[in-house]
Formats: structure tokens, C-alpha cells, sequence
């Protein structure tokens, strides 16, 4: 008997959370070492910092260093406003980025670069780009051959980052 729904578990990003000590048997919580968190520490307190950071997204394309400047405030995101006392709500704290430029610019490299660098990026080009393709689409499920709804690039990037190109 063939079973007409079957199990699909879509995973967008997983990362281990704990691991236990073979020796001890206790949990070890991942943490930076010493070293590392020294380095962070005396990386904060350089006046280049933002200058560095900007330059070292994307190394291999050269320039452009302030649309890297606006992606890396986008990658650190803003701060969530409330001004539901005024009656004007709340204000999200994504920043939305749009690039426009002449063709061979890199555009699309540095659109890549941040869907690789984030856990929940998404990248969409073509049909599934569309206005309803961002959303939700319908394709043809191979195995029984309905059609079945998949979930869009925003919906799967959702506290994430979606590039669409």
C-alpha cells in the first residue's frame, strides 16, 4: 500500500546547542576561548572598526564600500521602536536595502555573498521572483503527481535575510 502524504521535514539552518563530555558526562555549553574573546574585545575598541568590518565583507570585490557599509548594518539589524503611547504603533527594526546600478557592478556577487554568510538567507531569481513566488507557489509533486504549495523565499527567510535578484 503506497501512502499518499509523506514526511518532509524542511530544515532551514540547526546548530548544536550542547554537547556532552565523553569523559564526565556533563554538558559543555560551546563558548569562545579566552583568546578569542580578548581579541573581540580589543578589536571593539579601534576607531576603524566599522571601516574594517566593511572592508572584509566580500573581500573579493574591490570598492564599493559604502553599499557594504549598508549591508553590514543590515546583517547587524536596527532596534524594534515602540510608539504605541503616541498611537503611531510599532516600527520593525529590518532594514530593507535595494540596489540599482549599471549591469556588471556586482550586484548580484554581493547579493550571493550575504545569502551564503546568513543561516536563514534565501536567495530568488527568476519565476521565483514574482510577486506570488515570494509568497507561495504551486508545482507538481514527482512522486504522486498533484500539486502541492511551497512556501516562498520570504516566508523561508523569515527573521533572515531574503536576496532577491
Amino acid at each position: 500500500v503506497k501512502s499518499v502524504y509523506r514526511t518532509h521535514i524542511d530544515v532551514i539552518h540547526y546548530q548544536i546547542a550542547a554537547a556532552k563530555d565523553n569523559a564526565t558526562g556533563d554538558i559543555q555549553q560551546p563558548k569562545f576561548t579566552a583568546d578569542r574573546i580578548e581579541k573581540f574585545t580589543e578589536l571593539s575598541k579601534r576607531p576603524d572598526i566599522y571601516e574594517r568590518l566593511s572592508r572584509s565583507l566580500a573581500p573579493s570585490i574591490y570598492e564599493n564600500e559604502d553599499i557594504k557599509k549598508g549591508i553590514l548594518l543590515q546583517l547587524f539589524g536596527g532596534r524594534r521602536k515602540d510608539f504605541s503611547e503616541s498611537g503611531r504603533g510599532n516600527f520593525r527594526a529590518e532594514i530593507n536595502i535595494l540596489l540599482c546600478g549599471d549591469p556588471g557592478t556586482s550586484k548580484s556577487q554581493l547579493l550571493q555573498y550575504v545569502h551564503r554568510l546568513m543561516p536563514r538567507g534565501q536567495y530568488t531569481s527568476g519565476k521565483g521572483s514574482s510577486a506570488v513566488g515570494l509568497t507561495a507557489y504551486v508545482t507538481k509533486d514527482p512522486e504522486t503527481k498533484q500539486l502541492v504549495l511551497q512556501t516562498g523565499a520570504l516566508v523561508l527567510s523569515d527573521n533572515g535575510v531574503c536576496c532577491i535578484d
